[in-house]
């Protein structure tokens, strides 16, 4: 899932504890024995229970990057991009040439659309 926030507040003050610094992810449970565990461990999903989110307000570049380099280097796998197509965004309205991105949640921003497939 794609997904583009604000750390800003309407009236400019910043966000408290805003998704800026942190890193999430949306999770589907490969079968009812893992939905059952996001059940009992209280995690919120979707109506269906098979999607959860999981986030951490830090993101430690420092740490988290000797395994994305020791994972490309050591067993050839991609850590940059994916190796299917996993999501698109399109222009909440039509576009002129040249036209400016107005940001996060604007009239002219994005709209993330859905993983297929995935």
């Amino acid at each position: 899932m794609v997904e583009v926030v604000s750390s800003l507040e309407r009236d400019g003050r910043p966000v408290f504890r805003d998704l800026r610094w942190g890193v999430y992810v949306v999770l589907k449970v490969p079968n009812d024995y893992a939905a059952a565990c996001f059940r009992q461990y209280g995690l919120p999903t979707d109506s269906t229970g098979f999607y959860t989110a999981m986030y951490k307000p830090f993101h430690l570049i420092g740490l988290e990057l000797s395994i994305s380099v020791l994972s490309a280097v050591l067993r050839g796998e991609p850590t940059g991009s994916s190796r299917v197509w996993r999501g698109d965004a399109v222009a909440k309205r039509d576009l002129k040439a040249g036209e400016t991105l107005d940001g996060e949640g604007g009239y002219t921003s994005l709209w993330a659309l859905g993983a297929r497939g995935s």
